[in-house]
């Protein structure tokens, strides 16, 4: 809960929704993702399966990345959206993105989807720095990224 007038500048204890308090320096408000799956509600499901996962709100989906009812083959969802348990960032999204662009161009073709998204564990990539070598041939330094 945020405190009355706001939270202090100076260390302070934030109470929890539970009850506990833990020391604090600084909070950061943050409120969660809220999916749009406006557009999928109209949608009737043909199996016994919601096309919406209840518990978050994201698009239930197969590893092709059509939704799971058989009854929409040529909806796909990819990103934030797609209930794929990736986690929500721009390089599981871009992998999504390969996937349906896969999957699309086999079905203009006239070929089954067989494209299917490998979730891979989350990850930061952090540059830790630059190395820059001066080779004695040239003056030119070549540099990379560690």
């Amino acid at each position: 809960m945020v405190p009355e007038g706001g939270y202090p500048t100076k260390p302070f204890e934030l109470e929890l929704k539970d009850g506990r308090t833990v020391p604090a320096d600084l909070v950061i408000p943050a409120t969660g993702q809220i999916p749009n799956n406006d557009f999928v509600k109209t949608l009737k499901p043909t199996t016994g399966s919601p096309l919406i996962n209840p518990v978050n709100g994201f698009l239930a989906v197969k590893p092709t990345l059509q939704l799971q009812d058989p009854a929409y083959p040529h909806i796909f969802a990819a990103g934030d959206i797609a209930d794929t348990k990736a986690h929500k960032a721009a390089r599981p999204g871009m992998a999504q993105v390969e996937v349906v662009a896969k999957n699309i161009a086999a079905m203009i073709e006239g070929r089954e989807p067989k494209d299917t998204l490998v979730v891979n564990p989350p990850a930061i990539h952090l540059t830790l720095g630059v190395v820059c070598v001066t080779p004695l041939v040239t003056p030119r330094a070549a540099c990379r990224t560690l």
